[in-house]
């Protein structure tokens, strides 16, 4: 079954799936602290500066396989970013390690369609192994 890709735009939707996202951190092998809901939860709720939520969770039979936690901020021109950035060590989406290889192009299909909303994508904190 192919990837459903859901874009959640609101911090009610991504706390809405924490459990999931906890599950998926866990099962990722590359997983940091970084990209836990522990730690981007509240950097959602208390430093973040405002800006329109642009979560990518990908689902394959149901179960979140992938999340790409997404924001877009500026006043114009616009900038997509990875919630945490800034303050962050390393930043990066979360993949269930049997379809990391299909989550990065599902991705990467989705920011080429960003033009119209984004001016530019600025992925800062990236590892060197990152699938981005």
């Amino acid at each position: 079954m192919p990837i459903e890709l859901r874009e959640l735009a609101s911090l009610p939707e991504i706390v809405s799936i924490e459990p999931e996202w906890r599950e998926l951190w866990i099962r990722d092998p590359r997983a940091t602290p970084f990209q836990s809901p522990d730690w981007l939860l509240p950097w959602s709720q208390y430093l973040w500066g405002g800006g329109q939520i642009r979560t990518l969770a990908l689902y394959r039979d149901d179960t979140l396989a992938g999340l790409a936690p997404f924001f877009r901020w500026g006043l114009g021109p616009f900038c997509l970013s990875f919630l945490g950035s800034g303050i962050t060590d390393y930043l990066d989406v979360l993949a269930e390690p049997d379809f990391a290889e299909e989550v990065a192009p599902r991705i990467f299909e989705w920011l080429a369609t960003q033009s119209r909303d984004c001016d530019w994508i600025d992925l800062q904190e990236l590892r060197p192994d990152s699938p981005l």
